[in-house]
């Protein structure tokens, strides 16, 4: 889950019930979070910073993916975990949405 205005994302273990809080600079105002891909990553849209933030299942930075966007706010994974489609905010004057090829 992501708090936008707290500029952070909650990772909950179903396992074991325990809560892991994520705040980085990279993650400011978190939007459009899935999951994805062969290692478990977890993407998000950072709209604060215009980028796409890759996190591990543990929460731990992977990558930051510049998406040369306005406000990105939603994602999406392909089930092969390669190709992101990502989408800026819909009240925007420039509405764009873009594929990605994410390399590990």
């Amino acid at each position: 889950m992501v708090d936008r205005f707290a500029h952070s994302v909650h990772f909950y273990n179903l396992d074991n019930g325990t809560t892991t809080t994520v705040q980085k600079s990279e993650t400011r105002e978190p939007a459009g979070v899935c999951s994805g891909g062969d290692r478990g990553s977890v993407f998000l849209c950072s709209t604060g910073t215009g980028s796409v933030v890759q996190l591990s299942a543990r929460g731990e930075l992977v990558k930051v993916h510049s998406v040369d966007m306005v406000q990105p706010r939603t994602i999406s994974v392909s089930m092969d975990g390669r190709t992101l489609v990502v989408a800026n905010d819909k009240e925007k004057k420039v509405k764009t949405i873009k594929l990605f090829r994410v390399e590990y």
